[in-house]
């Protein structure tokens, strides 16, 4: 049907948002720096060194999870219950 082309593609690109996101974490944790720098030249642009902080204007929609407070990412496994997206 027409809905199965064309109506799922947000969903797949929602999808594709979610699992890239979810490397980032990978990344960070593996503390792959070659990867990491390679994923950053993907969502990001601006990359700078400021005062000895790096700075990233993130590209969209990865600026939507720059943007979040900490807890709203959900450090533990329970960021499904997070009470910041429920209330």
């Amino acid at each position: 049907s027409d809905f199965e082309r064309k109506g799922n593609h947000w969903l797949e690109l929602t999808r594709n948002w979610i699992l890239e996101a979810n490397q980032a974490k990978n990344l960070a944790l593996q503390e792959n720096f070659s990867e990491m720098k390679n994923f950053l030249k993907k969502i990001g642009s601006n990359r700078r060194l400021a005062a000895g902080r790096l700075e990233i204007d993130f590209k969209k929609p990865f600026d939507l999870l720059a943007k979040l407070p900490a807890e709203a990412r959900g450090e533990a496994p329970s960021e499904a219950t997070n009470s910041i997206w429920w209330t």
